[in-house]
């Protein structure tokens, strides 16, 4: 136990000090147009913005729960600019926190190792998870939920199952696609429990309960539906959802017609998620699957950008930082 804590402890300081290194780079990542517009719109009253939600109007192509949040953050901060990442770069940082510990009590303590220098060395993340947007909350929210539901599967009871839809509730009042979470999740607790009654009516009423809390935004989801995205329609749907997996490796800095970089990091990108094909446990490669699909579906309806991806990207972490930890053969983890 003391020694859980004083790991645990070291942990927290690490997130911590990366999370300062955050913050001091600030400077050199220069607000975006996604970032400005957000923030326009959250410095508006929050009760307008609710009444243009409950007409179906919607803003942002995204439920309003993380603006109401900004909303806040900006009056606590007086609008101070030099804290505004400061409530991203903490969402981040508690979605890495989570995240670690569902690798931990997926797969063991060298899997949590892992999955926390992958976090600290993942340049998708430290340059995405400061941004004054949704994309941290997503990541966060989708972590938790990862955490508690494995809470869940570890001990199934009501009173662990109230987290799992807690969570579900936040993620899908904070981006639509969440509903496509959930259901890859619901899937794989089918798979699990082998198809039980219980088990499907447990799915049932949950699905019922978030449906019904969901009802003053799902007219917004309506009217956003039936009107599309702007992401824009890509000429090849099939290489737009290769270049922003690629992009999760690497971020938007390294483009990948810079050939000697793109190539080679191409080629790693490759080679990293062939490894976690052959080499993962099958509950680490089912989250790495559903990762797959959830990006694959993102590319099919056009909506696949590099900053959305942030939500999805914990189940492509996991899986990675868990077969680390669990690989039998030394040069295949190096």
């Amino acid at each position: 136990m003391l020694r859980r804590f004083a790991s645990e402890t070291w942990i927290a300081i690490v997130l911590v000090a990366f999370g300062a290194i955050l913050m001091a780079s600030n400077p050199w990542f220069t607000p975006v147009d996604d970032e400005i517009a957000i923030i326009d719109v959250a410095a508006r009253p929050a009760f307008a913005r609710m009444k243009l939600f409950l007409s179906g109007g919607g803003q942002h192509e995204h439920p309003p729960l993380s603006d109401l949040i900004l909303h806040g953050w900006l009056w606590l901060t007086n609008g101070n600019i030099h804290l505004l990442r400061l409530r991203s770069v903490v969402f981040y940082l508690l979605g890495a926190w989570f995240l670690v510990q569902a690798a931990h009590r997926m797969a063991g303590e060298r899997a949590r190792n892992y999955t926390l220098i992958l976090l600290l060395l993942w340049p998708y993340g430290f340059q995405l998870g400061r941004l004054a947007g949704w994309y941290s909350v997503t990541f966060l929210l989708v972590s938790l939920l990862t955490l508690v539901y494995l809470k869940y599967i570890e001990r199934p009871s009501s009173r662990t199952w109230m987290p799992v839809v807690l969570c579900a509730l936040a993620l899908v009042d904070t981006d639509y696609f969440g509903w496509a979470v959930l259901g890859f999740l619901g899937l794989d607790l089918l798979l699990r429990s082998g198809r039980e009654r219980r088990t499907w009516l447990l799915l049932l009423a949950t699905g019922i309960f978030l449906m019904v809390a969901s009802i003053p935004v799902m007219r917004a989801l309506v009217t956003q539906l039936h009107t599309g995205t702007v992401a824009g329609r890509a000429s090849s749907p099939v290489a737009t959802g290769i270049y922003n997996l690629y992009c999760l490796f690497v971020s938007e800095s390294v483009a990948p017609w810079f050939w000697v970089l793109g190539v080679a990091a191409g080629l790693a990108i490759a080679c990293v998620l062939l490894l976690v094909l052959v080499y993962a446990k099958p509950e680490a490669r089912r989250f790495f699957v559903y990762f797959a699909a959830l990006l694959a579906v993102m590319t099919f309806l056009e909506i696949v950008t590099p900053r959305r991806t942030l939500m999805i990207s914990p189940w492509l972490i996991l899986p990675i930082g868990t077969t680390l930890g669990t690989m039998a053969l030394p040069s295949a983890r190096r």
